[in-house]
């Protein structure tokens, strides 16, 4: 039920303007003395100011811990489309509705010790060149190892959204108006990985297709080869890397078909000093399939001059394979 005005009276509360039955439930019969529960409601708001109110109104962080103005430019340019609506309507812990969002609108959350700040970053493509770090120069020797993450590959996203009665568990399958399916058939193929892998997504943040469906196409393209974890270390003259930072690892132990080095990308997520102000040890997952974020330049801009020389998120027009002109790939309309 939902209400218009409250005001204190000798018997307690005195609520105004009530209305019972809302957001598709139905008036019951109740009794002197039963118990109600207060809901949380968020309409059509900004991912980053649902997050805000959660840390600072209930999980009771600081204002002065939350980088929001940072939060806000990361949000602005990468995902101004994207809208929270919910009404949570049982006791729910920060942590849970923090993860939740985090997945919906595909965007990292965590705490930055070194600069004493919750920080967030929305999962998008690069718009800049991350840093290499080889073997040779960068990574200690011995510290480097890979790890496959099997458990974690999807070939079938299953997003659920648009609760049907916001009191029931949203891990009802039932309890959901609308689901989109995004899925890769040859993955599942015994070409590849000879079985399918279900990821399921109770969306309760996301109160459209217009949302769902991004949600769906990311994480099956996110997740649709198994993913991979890395572990190193790092000494003193390159440890500035941290946690949210994304880099390219070039090692004999990453190599193509032909045994060359691959650039793989990697988005850090773990980082500690396990010698203080000398070395530093990380872990990060694979972040190759994310893409860049091209700009198209302006009319009378030249040929195609070569990787070695192009401007990292120039768009140039490839051949019909979508390749240019030394076996790059070309930018695409999305």
């Amino acid at each position: 039920m939902t209400y218009t005005s409250r005001a204190n009276s000798t018997n307690g509360v005195t609520f105004s303007g009530l209305t019972r039955g809302t957001d598709g439930t139905t008036a019951a019969s109740h009794s002197a003395g039963d118990t109600a529960q207060q809901c949380l409601r968020y309409t059509t708001q900004r991912t980053d100011d649902v997050l805000e109110d959660l840390l600072e109104n209930y999980a009771g962080i600081s204002s002065a811990k939350l980088d929001t103005a940072n939060w806000a430019t990361e949000y602005d340019s990468f995902s101004p489309s994207v809208t929270l609506t919910a009404l949570i309507t049982k006791p729910t812990g920060v942590n849970q509705l923090v993860s939740e969002i985090s997945e919906q609108s595909s965007s990292y959350i965590w705490w930055d010790e070194r600069d004493a700040l919750v920080k967030f970053k929305v999962i998008s493509g690069l718009n800049v060149a991350p840093d290499t770090l080889t073997e040779e120069s960068h990574i200690l020797d011995g510290s480097l190892s890979f790890r496959d993450l099997p458990d974690q590959r999807v070939s079938q996203a299953w997003v659920y959204y648009l609760l049907d009665d916001v009191t029931r568990s949203i891990t009802d399958e039932e309890n959901w108006k609308a689901y989109q399916i995004s899925v890769d058939l040859n993955a599942e193929s015994a070409n590849e990985y000879g079985e399918k892998s279900v990821r399921k997504i109770f969306a309760r943040w996301l109160p459209s297709d217009a949302l769902a469906v991004p949600l769906a196409n990311r994480t099956l393209t996110r997740y649709v080869d198994v993913p991979r974890e890395a572990r190193f270390r790092l000494d003193a003259k390159d440890r500035t890397y941290w946690t949210g930072d994304t880099v390219r690892l070039s090692t004999d132990m990453e190599v193509d078909a032909f045994g060359n080095r691959r650039l793989a990308t990697y988005t850090i997520i773990q980082a500690e000093e396990v010698v203080p102000g000398e070395i530093a040890q990380y872990m990060a997952i694979s972040a190759s399939t994310f893409g860049k974020i091209y700009r198209i330049m302006a009319a009378g801009s030249g040929d195609y001059p070569g990787a070695a020389t192009a401007g990292y998120t120039d768009a140039y027009i490839g051949n019909s394979a979508g390749v240019l002109s030394d076996g790059e790939i070309c930018a695409r309309i999305t």
